[in-house]
């Protein structure tokens, strides 16, 4: 450096962490658990035309999991469909940020791990426990899941007892052995008592251990009632070969006689109208913009829908990238 100029040099730790606009759930028509499992998707640099960018979504994050998902199909050829997806759910790791364990409409089953997948010995097929929603009163509830043991040495299933909750009864399954290259269906229940339970969304995971392996199992149900979101799935899309169009995408839930969109910035609270649409049908919704017309970086979309002449407001995150 000339004169008296210095060189600053700045240190900055990123952690692991949920994107605040990756989708979330219960799937609000059946109430089963979403997403399947996690994967990167934020600041992924991928090709755009005359060169590169940081993108992030769906869009980044499926092209991770179809290129494990190609992997495993090298690996096992003769695999259906159904026993590949097996193979990604009953191999990912419990997320956690910091201390905090993210929920099953978080994470789903966890976050995606290529080597696990391949190299894992065992397969559970159906393990995400949806339970579904309990009316007033006791319910019993249960799910068969199938344990394939794909080694040729035994493998030792031990079930923990969940925390006890006030008004949940756990039904598991005795700790048993499942011998090389066999499998072994299991019946995991409980009582819910819908009067001595939280309403709400209830969800969390039962700890099973597979030669002293832990992995977590998702479960979820709704007592009586839930306050679900109208609008999921929300991801901003950019078509192939161009860098003038977005396609904002999201899913909704029940239709909406009239739907309003505001960007907010959260440094100064700014407000800039997004877009109004009269009549919204249930299904995906998506709304093409110029990107020229967007701001950039990270925003919040509230939402403002009036149904039944009632109005209710949702507030997302989203990020805007940079061009």
């Amino acid at each position: 450096m000339q004169g008296d100029g210095w060189l600053k040099t700045n240190y900055q730790t990123i952690r692991n962490a949920l994107a605040p606009f990756s989708s979330r759930g219960p799937v609000a028509s059946s109430w089963t658990i979403k997403p399947d499992l996690i994967a990167p998707g934020v600041e992924i640099v991928s090709t755009v035309p005359e060169g590169y960018a940081s993108l992030q979504g769906t869009s980044m994050a499926s092209p991770y999991v179809a290129g494990v998902t190609a992997l495993l199909k090298q690996a096992y050829p003769h695999d259906t469909p159904e026993q590949i997806k097996a193979r990604l759910l009953s191999s990912t790791d419990l997320f956690k940020m910091g201390e905090e364990e993210l929920s099953p409409s978080e994470q789903g089953t966890g976050f995606i791990n290529m080597n696990k997948a391949l190299t894992q010995s065992y397969i559970i097929d159906h393990n995400r426990l949806n339970f579904g929603k309990i009316e007033k009163g006791l319910k019993k509830v249960d799910q068969t899941i199938t344990i394939k043991n794909l080694s040729r040495k035994p493998l030792d299933i031990k079930w923990n007892i969940p925390k006890r909750e006030n008004g949940i009864v756990w039904d598991l399954p005795l700790n048993s052995t499942i011998g090389p290259n066999e499998k072994r269906r299991f019946k995991v229940g409980a009582q819910i008592n819908s009067r001595r339970t939280e309403k709400g969304t209830r969800e969390g995971y039962i700890e099973v251990s597979l030669n002293q392996q832990q992995k977590h199992l998702p479960y979820l149900f709704i007592n009586e009632t839930s306050d679900y979101p109208r609008i999921t799935g929300m991801e901003l899309d950019m078509a192939p070969f161009q860098t003038e169009h977005l396609t904002l995408r999201f899913y909704v839930n029940e239709p909406i006689e009239k739907l309003t969109a505001t960007l907010i910035d959260p440094k100064d609270l700014h407000a800039q109208p997004l877009f109004t649409q009269e009549n919204v049908s249930k299904g995906v919704f998506e709304k093409e913009f110029k990107i020229s017309d967007l701001p950039e970086g990270e925003y919040k979309v509230v939402f403002e829908m009036t149904q039944d002449d009632e109005t209710l407001y949702e507030e997302k995150e989203i990020y805007l990238p940079e061009f």
